[in-house]
């Protein structure tokens, strides 16, 4: 009697579909407890977080910033004066000229350059404004933002705010330091300084490599000065800006990872890679992507902890968003993040060897 075999191209498929199903499970199985160990570190770096409300020194400076034009937004939004309109106008008008010149001077080590027309008429006019802000961030705890749970967006106006208003101060000491006024340009750089440590101390990466670029203008006009008091030298050696830029890019970078799981966005995004097909058939390739769209968030995180980690301990770290394509936007830019760390710690040197 004749023995029924099926043909062997019979059994391939149901075979192929067998083994596709037990990777995709096991794939499946190895992503949802990599996922997990994650989500728990997630919620260990968020219980780490502190989280306040800004001191006084900040809430007086708001109000003693609308004095030279400058909007320092916080939490409950202040209502200006009348002739803050005006101030701001005037302030707003001279703001290139004046950012120009204190980044070129601080950054050129020859002689002062003479301080421009329309910032010297500008510091004439606001002369007793900007004093009042100068001796009191000499007199006072640096000012504290309020830090909350949504980090940039909400501290961004601010920050501008924080930005414009030390420029203002620098370009109020080289105006000081070319009128021979050496106490009060040091002074006024010690204002800068204080001002900056509201920076230098948040969660934001941006709002560090902010406060770098703050104390790269400090430094280059510190070594102007023909000497300056030897507290400075300790000031600028206790700065070690690495530590806490590489905590505050984990935290981001874990805040994204956490995001990009998000159903709805993860929904999005892959409809968005899928977009060429028809619709009736967009819905499934969503799903045959969907464990490519987790083991490319995976692979986020790694290469940021990588960075990160090789930042942490002095290394240059690069930007691969191009090992990355699924998330190629979402990467630090490490690159323009190391050239600032290095500038910072070059001229951090030299100013201590002055």
């Amino acid at each position: 009697m004749k023995e029924n075999r099926i043909p062997l191209r019979f059994l391939i498929p149901p075979a192929a579909f067998a083994l596709i199903c037990v990777f995709y499970f096991a794939l499946d199985f190895y992503l949802t407890s990599r996922e997990k160990q994650l989500r728990s570190e997630l919620e260990q770096v968020a219980k780490s977080r502190a989280f306040f409300d800004q001191n006084t020194s900040a809430n007086r400076l708001r109000i003693l910033a609308f004095d030279v034009g400058v909007f320092l937004q916080s939490g409950r939004i202040l209502e200006p004066p009348p002739q803050f309109i005006s101030k701001s106008a005037r302030f707003r008008a001279v703001w290139d000229e004046l950012n120009h010149y204190v980044k070129a001077e601080a950054l050129d080590s020859g002689p002062l350059v003479e301080v421009p027309d329309e910032t010297r008429k500008f510091l004439q006019e606001s002369d007793e404004a900007v004093g009042t802000i100068r001796e009191f961030l000499v007199h006072h705890d640096a000012p504290r933002w309020k830090q909350e749970q949504s980090l940039e967006a909400q501290f961004e106006p601010i920050l501008i705010g924080v930005i414009r208003l030390h420029h203002i101060l620098a370009a109020r000491a080289i105006s000081d330091m070319e009128a021979g006024n050496l106490a009060d340009s040091e002074r006024g750089l010690f204002a800068c300084w204080k001002l900056n440590e509201s920076l230098g101390y948040r969660q934001e990466a941006v709002s560090i490599i902010v406060a770098m670029k703050c104390s790269l203008i400090e430094f280059g006009l510190l070594k102007k000065l023909p000497s300056m008091s030897p507290q400075w030298t300790t000031r600028i050696k206790r700065l070690d800006p690495r530590k806490n830029l590489a905590t505050a890019l984990f935290a981001e970078s874990m805040r994204v990872f956490d995001g990009l799981g998000n159903n709805s966005f993860r929904r999005e995004l892959l409809n968005t890679k899928a977009g060429g097909l028809p619709e009736w058939l967009k819905p499934t390739a969503a799903t045959m992507l969907d464990p490519y769209f987790r083991l490319a968030r995976l692979n986020y995180l790694a290469i940021e902890m990588e960075a990160i980690h090789k930042l942490q301990q002095g290394g240059k770290p690069e930007t691969r968003a191009r090992d990355n394509p699924f998330f190629r936007n979402f990467f630090h830019d490490y690159e323009s993040i190391s050239n600032t760390l290095r500038e910072f710690e070059e001229m951090q040197a030299k100013c201590c060897s002055k």
